[in-house]
């Protein structure tokens, strides 16, 4: 049951976090009625999402996960892509719309995973069948990391040094992609805000294709290549999917980067003393600079979500190699399909081959025109040192392999030809069975790969 506490723990103390830059803000500093507003709508914000798991008549809506997903996800790219708003836009604005903002500012920061944190809860109350206690840990875990606002009067004047660095699209950009970065509850959330949009930018622009391709009556051909094929194909690929993605997720904090970097410095033609000028100059630069760290931290943040998520979408996929012996101790027969596996199923499938005292792997995959490609598991360049052997190697990563120690993106259909980061060729030949490996080939392919003078950094 401690994971009630240690969870709660964690949510408060990542709330907490993004609440302390917010009230940052000189005009929070300034403003006590302001302060109190997204403190407000903290409470609420914990309190609604919290309690909403304990209301039977709820049940039903709040067993809907893709529907909380959903305005979780338009809640954080709303705070992420506010910042850039208010960068072009004067933030001036009256008296009640800023109380407002802050209030419902406040109320976005926790309320989902307030949802999320009381779903959980209940969950490991009734699995341990100890409710009231899970609550009680869960409410000491929010207090332990909620504690520190009962105390940030006594550091309001402390903050004040933050106040000059914190701008209203700094603090936005940098808490919208923390939010990004960690928002939903791990032990919950299925799929994060950047898988779920590379899925939907995927189904938008392969519909938006197909029917284009309808419009010009260039529908795909299972064996006729038709006029602009190729171009189809990429555009409907998963790459351009993965670029929309990182170009709606990096914007934001690129934007309030260069605004802050390309302004020009202030005028000080008023000032007499060159010395006084150099002054202002540079007191102008170091506030910009300063400015920019969090929007930097943001960047970094989003690019460290957007690597872990392009391996979730797309993982490497790196078969065990299955052992194979010869025939009539000449050749190796790998059958299309059988125990084995289906060779025709266009994924990677590894092999090895016990010569001696060494192991031989080799690969084979069919290419799209459905021949066949066989080749050693092995690179012409690359040599991995010993205690880096786990990269040494292929594997196969969407429609394309991997040389696995430089990651260089490989097309199936090159493989059998050689020169690059491509897998050494072993020569073979087909049969109505499947594709047959004379030994005395792959003895010698395997030897003349291991005498090769290989470059390439050995790491």
């Amino acid at each position: 049951m401690i994971d009630a506490l240690l969870v709660s723990l964690r949510e408060a103390l990542q709330c907490l976090f993004l609440c302390y830059l917010l009230l940052s803000h000189s005009e929070l500093i300034e403003k006590r009625a302001l302060r109190s507003l997204l403190l407000l709508g903290l409470f609420t914000a914990l309190v609604t999402g919290y309690s909403i798991n304990y209301i039977p008549s709820l049940k039903d809506l709040i067993a809907d996960s893709k529907l909380w997903d959903f305005w979780r996800f338009v809640t954080e790219l709303t705070l992420y892509y506010s910042a850039v708003v208010f960068m072009i836009i004067s933030p001036g604005a009256s008296t009640a719309v800023k109380a407002a903002g802050c209030f419902f500012l406040g109320f976005g920061l926790f309320f989902f995973e307030a949802k999320g944190l009381g779903f959980y809860i209940r969950d490991l109350g009734l699995m341990k069948d100890a409710s009231s206690e899970a609550i009680a840990l869960s409410m000491a875990g929010l207090a332990l990391g909620f504690s520190p606002l009962l105390l940030y009067r006594l550091y309001l004047k402390r903050l004040s040094f933050l106040s000059k660095g914190v701008t209203l699209s700094v603090a936005l950009s940098f808490s919208g992609a923390f939010k990004i970065a960690t928002g939903g509850l791990g032990e919950l959330t299925r799929d994060d805000i950047i898988v779920t949009l590379n899925r939907g930018f995927s189904r938008f622009v392969e519909g938006t294709v197909e029917l284009i391709q309808k419009q010009l009556l260039l529908e795909q051909h299972p064996f006729i290549s038709t006029p602009l094929g190729g171009l189809f194909d990429f555009l409907s690929s998963e790459r351009i999917s993965m670029t929309l993605t990182v170009v709606v997720l990096v914007t934001p904090v690129v934007f309030v980067l260069i605004r802050l970097f390309s302004t020009p410095d202030p005028m000080v033609h008023s000032l007499k003393s060159r010395a006084q000028k150099r002054l202002r100059i540079a007191q102008y630069r170091r506030l910009s600079a300063y400015r920019a760290v969090m929007p930097f931290l943001g960047f970094f943040f989003v690019i460290l979500v957007l690597h872990t998520s392009s391996m979730a979408v797309n993982p490497l996929y790196d078969p065990t190699p299955l052992p194979v012996r010869a025939e009539d101790e000449k050749h190796i027969l790998i059958p299309f399909s059988g125990k084995l596996g289906e060779l025709t199923d266009g994924k990677l499938h590894k092999y090895v081959y016990f010569w001696g005292n060494r192991e031989i792997v080799f690969l084979a995959i069919v290419k799209s025109d459905g021949s066949v490609g066989v080749a050693l598991d092995q690179c012409e360049i690359c040599r991995p040192a010993d205690w880096n052997k786990k990269a040494q190697g292929y594997a196969q990563k969407g429609k394309h392999l991997v040389c696995k120690y430089c990651m260089t993106p490989i097309a199936p259909d090159t493989v059998n030809k050689p020169g690059g980061c491509n897998p050494i060729p072993v020569p073979f030949s087909m049969a109505d069975e499947g594709v047959v490996i004379n030994v005395d080939d792959l003895v010698r392919v395997y030897s003349a790969a291991e005498k090769l003078e290989k470059k390439g950094t050995h790491l």
